[in-house]
This record gives structure tokens, C-alpha cells and sequence, in this order.
């Protein structure tokens, strides 16, 4: 893996294509490289997309890329499921409804209805698990909250489990992002900051689980206000697959989106 001091021969053109009139280089404009980036790819290309997109939503710029959010989650699906025989899908469409049907009666206060949905989930093997009961609802229905952006069920949600299974530090980097995503960063940075799970005070942006992965050390660049050198770094990440996830992850630091510690370039 290069260092975070190596420099691709075409980063510097890359960066200005990134830089506005100014000369900032923006969340938008690093979504556009990592968008062309995927666009390139060959066997990843769907994932990839999928991974970009996953960025606008956490950063909260869907609406400057128009359909590419849901185009990305439609042909990851078909991808993922494609495959299957005409039963096994239809089971998956059978239960996606009902996810759909749980989350609208948890978004209007109903939790007892959504379990039921949740219940009637059919497993699929390797495809569908249906985790259901205890912890799984919470898990879920946390989810569903910030993304749906209802904070404070969110945050309720998170503290009076007290037994979340060595999941809270990231039950509580989701509902740190969604603050993120809304405008109220000093709310995210203290709900992290009162749950013992920063690296550091200095490092708002990063959630300590083990090593610093070299995606963390991008993430961390970029949220301190290194974009240049953030980006540069992304660029010189060897192949297209690293190369977009590395500015994935760029663009979320720049809109100071935490992440763990030991975040890599997997996708």
C-alpha cells in the first residue's frame, strides 16, 4: 500500500479538475472524481457505484448527482439477486415490503406493528436471515430513526439499551453521522465524545477500533482540512477499485464524517 506521502503523475491535474473558482476543493467535487472513478472499473464497477453512493448519502449530497443514489442501489440489486430462481426472488421482494411496511409503522410510532412485519420475514439461505427479536429490532429500528433523521428517537434509542453486544461504538458512529448529515456536528462530536469512543479530542473524525487503517489516515486528512494532500493521496491509491473508495472516503472526511480507526479501502 503507498504512503500517505507518495504522489500519482496526474494527481495535480486531477485536483484542479476537483477545485472550483476558487481554488477549494469541495465534497461535491471530490463525489464527482470518485463517481468517474467507479464509472471506470470493470468487474467492481456495480459495487463501486454502490460504495459512491453510499458516500452521497452520508455527506447529504444526494440531490447533486439526480438519479445515480437510486440507479446504484437498483443495480447492485439486480446484481446481487439476478441470479436467483424466480422463487427465491419473489421471497426477497416479499420481504423487502415488509421492511418497508416495519419501517413506516416505526416512523409513525408504531414499534409493536413493525416487529410483526419484521416476524413474518421468510429466510432465504446466504441472502436473507431474517434476524429478528432482541437486539435485531434495535439495530434496525436505530437505523431506520437516523436515517429518517428523527434524532432524538435515535439517541433515546442508543442510551437506554444497555446492552447492545459490543455493538455501540457503532450504533453510536450511525447516529453520530446522521448528526453529521444534519447540520449539528458539535452534537455528533459530543454524543462520540460522552460515549469514551474518540481517538483523541483532536480527532473528531475518528472513532478508535484498533490500528489506523490507511483509509482512516485519508478520512482524518481530509476532516483536519488537508483536502489537497487528501486527495492527492486517494489518486495515487493503485487501481481503480482503491482509487475510488480512497476518494469515497475523502469527500466524507471533508464533510467531517467520523469513521473507525481501522477503516481500510476494502470496498
Amino acid at each position: 500500500m503507498l504512503s500517505l506521502a507518495q504522489e500519482s503523475p496526474c494527481a495535480s491535474a486531477a485536483i484542479a479538475d476537483a477545485q472550483n473558482g476558487d481554488g477549494t476543493i469541495t465534497v461535491v467535487s471530490v463525489l464527482e472524481m470518485a463517481k468517474t472513478a467507479a464509472e471506470q472499473a470493470d468487474r467492481q464497477r456495480v459495487w463501486l457505484m454502490l460504495r459512491v453512493a453510499e458516500a452521497m448519502e452520508r455527506t447529504g449530497r444526494t440531490d447533486a448527482f439526480g438519479s445515480y443514489v437510486s440507479d446504484a442501489k437498483r443495480a447492485a440489486e439486480e446484481a446481487a439477486y439476478g441470479h436467483l430462481p424466480l422463487r427465491d426472488r419473489e421471497i426477497l421482494e416479499a420481504n423487502r415490503a415488509l421492511d418497508a411496511e416495519a419501517k413506516r409503522a416505526l416512523l409513525s410510532g408504531d414499534p409493536e406493528s413493525a416487529k410483526q412485519y419484521l416476524g413474518r420475514c421468510r429466510f432465504v439461505p446466504h441472502y436473507d436471515t431474517c434476524d429478528v427479536g432482541g437486539i435485531f429490532f434495535d439495530v434496525r429500528f436505530l437505523f431506520w430513526e437516523a436515517e429518517a433523521g428523527d434524532l432524538a428517537a435515535a439517541v433515546r434509542r442508543l442510551k437506554t439499551r444497555t446492552d447492545w453486544q459490543g455493538l455501540r461504538p457503532a450504533m453510536t458512529l450511525r447516529v453520530a453521522r446522521a448528526y453529521v448529515a444534519a447540520g449539528r456536528r458539535s452534537e455528533a462530536v459530543d454524543l462520540l465524545r460522552e460515549a469514551h469512543v474518540l481517538a483523541s479530542d483532536a480527532d473528531f473524525c475518528i472513532v478508535e477500533n484498533r490500528e489506523m487503517g490507511f483509509a482512516a489516515r485519508l478520512r482524518q486528512l481530509a476532516c483536519n482540512g488537508q483536502a489537497r494532500t487528501a486527495v492527492e493521496t486517494a489518486m495515487a491509491s493503485l487501481g481503480v477499485s482503491a482509487r475510488t473508495v480512497a476518494l469515497a472516503v475523502v469527500a466524507e472526511g471533508l464533510a467531517g464524517i467520523p469513521g473507525f480507526s481501522d477503516e481500510r479501502l476494502e470496498r
